[in-house]
């Protein structure tokens, strides 16, 4: 990630019509950039500490509804049409 003074206005507009419209994409911009800074500036000491932070304020996972899929449910729903697919073209 660039540091936020490296963006071009456009990319600084952009952004925050980004945030702004999604409070996840902020929270991920907002933690990713505390990350980046651990790095860019040898904190890695602090590490421990602001995943604990992070964890606190984490948004509990939504649901997931009825006519959702999981990707591994996806998968298996569509291995499963494969192979009665593969059986009726065997008899």
């Amino acid at each position: 990630m660039r540091p936020h003074e490296t963006l071009t206005e456009s990319q600084d507009r952009r952004l925050l019509e980004v945030r702004l419209a999604c409070p996840d994409i902020a929270r991920a911009c907002d933690l990713t950039r505390a990350f980046a800074d651990l790095v860019r500036h040898h904190r890695g000491h602090l590490l421990l500490e602001r995943i604990r932070e992070a964890e606190q304020d984490a948004p509990r996972p939504r649901p997931m509804q009825s006519h959702e899929f999981h990707p591994t449910a996806e998968v298996l729903r569509r291995q499963g049409q494969l192979t009665n697919s593969a059986r009726c073209a065997a008899k």
